[in-house]
């Protein structure tokens, strides 16, 4: 991560197909190098209380549900 320059990074969107390992990398960005602004996208929307109430979470079923609820 620090070879691919993390301690310049703003903003920084983890979307891997593990949730655990999204979980992880988000914690390590936040916590670690002081990324002000981490999106992480979660498969399961139970596992986003494990995360750091400033880490952004995208729940992409949770989105649909919604939008679906407009219409």
């Amino acid at each position: 991560m620090i070879d691919n320059g993390i301690n310049n990074t703003k903003t920084i969107v983890l979307a891997t197909s593990n949730d655990d390992i999204n979980i992880y990398l988000a914690d390590v960005c936040y916590h670690i190098f002081e990324v002000p602004s981490v999106y992480v996208r979660l498969k399961d929307s139970r596992k986003a209380k494990l995360l750091d109430k400033n880490i952004n979470v995208i729940c992409p079923f949770d989105l649909t549900i919604r939008e679906g609820e407009i219409f």
